[in-house]
């Protein structure tokens, strides 16, 4: 989920240039409220939407709206390189910006629930390096080379970034089926 983040926020921009032809500071100042508003957004409805699957006595729902927050982000970034016009491209990475990050309270709450008292600072403080540093460094890395070397476009950035949503997605998605397996049976996940 992380290293779509950063992938995402790490070469829409570029994006709208080479595709779109947009200028830099069109490009920063559209992606960059699209990214305030919508990643905002997801992460402040995330723990409304698991209160809510909570009270419906749904097993496992920090796991679950991980699956839905990658399953529709994926999907969004599979969309985005179809899209001939650039509002329509847009819509699109306001999708995937907000549901990439509608799971992310949820992850990390579930990381704290699932912790023993005497370690969760430590599990978190683990989590945050982990998750972090895989982010910043295969996300764009990823778009990258995949622009470079598979596509060997430079202007193939729309479709690097859906070829690593349909790679890294599942990968999550198995992740998530996991951890639903594993804790799904303790009472307060």
């Amino acid at each position: 989920l992380i290293i779509l983040l950063y992938g995402l926020q790490s070469w829409v921009p570029t994006m709208l240039l080479r595709v779109y032809e947009w200028d830099l500071i069109q490009s920063g100042r559209v992606y960059g409220l699209i990214a305030m508003l919508a990643g905002s957004a997801g992460v402040l409805s995330g723990p409304i939407v698991l209160r809510l699957m909570s009270n419906n006595d749904i097993r496992a729902p920090h796991f679950k709206l991980a699956i839905f927050g990658i399953s529709m982000a994926t999907l969004s970034l599979i969309m985005l390189p179809f899209q001939p016009n650039v509002n329509i491209a847009l819509i699109f990475v306001t999708l995937a910006s907000f549901f990439v990050t509608l799971p992310l309270a949820g992850t990390s709450s579930a990381m704290v629930i699932v912790s023993p008292n005497r370690i969760r600072g430590v599990i978190t403080g683990i989590y945050v390096v982990i998750t972090s540093i895989f982010g910043l460094v295969l996300g764009p890395f990823l778009v990258a080379s995949s622009t470079d070397f598979i596509f060997q476009d430079p202007t193939a950035v729309a479709k690097s970034l859906a070829l690593v949503s349909v790679l890294i997605g599942p990968i999550g998605i198995f992740f998530m089926l996991k951890g639903i397996n594993y804790f799904g049976e303790m009472k307060n996940v």
